[in-house]
């Protein structure tokens, strides 16, 4: 959708709430129906005034992308498709759609094609087709899998995008976005494809390198095959597990060092003050300052899990730095202590028991 018509249907979302908000508070019971147009009000306006602003929010972003697109800030590619050629490009895609084997396309066709033809803009994170936004970032969601630029039919070409949208806590969502190529804009279309198949250099940030092969800390390696590229994808291209480079093994072992530090350092004062009570509740002996109630078996049980929680610290501070200093992640490792955590969890249940 164009983004400037969906920015002035979440302003008037946002408006409606704001009256509702205003309706709800001025509506009283000795006015006809005022309880139900209170009530109704006041579940309509906490929703529209929401998702007005987070719709308003979007669709704003998306019109100044769009601006800066169409003024030529990060273009990468630019043709316009005459509308015979757009009309021929929707008969084509409807028959692909309707053949199965492809995800939805997410293209926004528009209403009406003008007589010189629909303008396409590829941009760095963004295609513009018309008046619509598409965003495509370099980095984050939804993720190109793959870019194909079909030549394979007579004077008619189109590029097609395979997406993948992270589901979070969800399936993953897999589309695609397919859009024609004018006649003589193949040059142009190769270079968009390869900008996202990130065969092309990146703009590099705090998170990430430019990813073609010059920052030794881009390198990626997979989880389950080993697959390793300096490409900034996040699930591998052979086996689909999930990819981490080396920046990112440093930060996230950085953080697992800091974290298994600290519950070292909290367990190793917590022995220091117990280990005389659970000794002497072991001994049968009365303990000093801080005394034991439990039985003697209750006194090895929870000194056993108070020092295997100390070497779960130790071990999560060993693997962070271990990350840390190589930028690798190891599966051993990390098998060795899930297997430490499943010992104190049986540890203790059977001292709650």
């Amino acid at each position: 959708m164009d983004p400037a018509r969906s920015l002035r249907i979440s302003i008037a979302f946002l408006a409606a709430g704001l009256v509702a908000a205003g309706l709800a508070w001025a509506l009283t019971g000795d006015t006809p129906w005022g309880d139900g147009l209170r009530l109704a009000a006041l579940c309509f306006a906490p929703v529209a005034i929401v998702g007005g602003a987070i719709g308003a929010g979007v669709s704003r972003s998306r019109l100044r992308l769009r601006t800066r697109l169409a003024g030529g800030e990060d273009v990468v590619a630019r043709w316009r498709v005459d509308r015979d050629t757009w009309e021929r490009f929707l008969a084509l895609d409807s028959a692909l759609q309707a053949s199965g084997g492809f995800p939805p396309n997410e293209l926004s066709t528009p209403e009406h094609v003008a007589a010189q033809g629909v303008e396409i803009i590829v941009g760095r994170g963004a295609v513009v087709v018309g008046d619509a936004v598409h965003v495509v970032p370099e980095r984050g969601t939804p993720e190109v899998l793959s870019a194909v630029l079909d030549e394979s039919r007579l004077r008619l070409s189109f590029l097609e995008l395979r997406l993948l949208h992270a589901g979070g806590d969800g399936p993953d969502v897999h589309t695609l976005l397919r859009f024609p190529v004018a006649d003589g804009a193949l040059g142009a279309a190769r270079r968009a494809a390869a900008h996202f198949r990130r065969e092309t250099p990146g703009r590099p940030d705090f998170f990430h390198g430019p990813g073609d092969g010059s920052d030794p800390e881009d390198l990626a390696r997979c989880w389950s095959c080993g697959h390793e590229t300096h490409k900034l994808v996040s699930r591998c291209e052979r086996c689909g597990a999930t990819m981490q480079s080396r920046r990112w093994a440093r930060r996230y072992g950085a953080i697992l060092a800091f974290l298994g530090g600290g519950l070292a350092a909290g367990m190793y004062l917590l022995l220091r003050i117990l280990t005389p009570a659970l000794r002497a509740a072991v001994e049968g002996r009365a303990g000093g300052a801080v005394s034991f109630n439990g039985s003697p078996a209750q006194a090895i049980a929870l000194g056993a899990l108070l020092l295997l929680v100390f070497a779960f610290g130790v071990a999560t501070f060993a693997y962070g730095t271990f990350q840390m200093f190589t930028g690798r992640r190891s599966k051993r490792f990390v098998q060795g202590v899930i297997g430490l955590i499943a010992v104190v969890v049986l540890l203790g249940l059977l001292l709650a028991r």
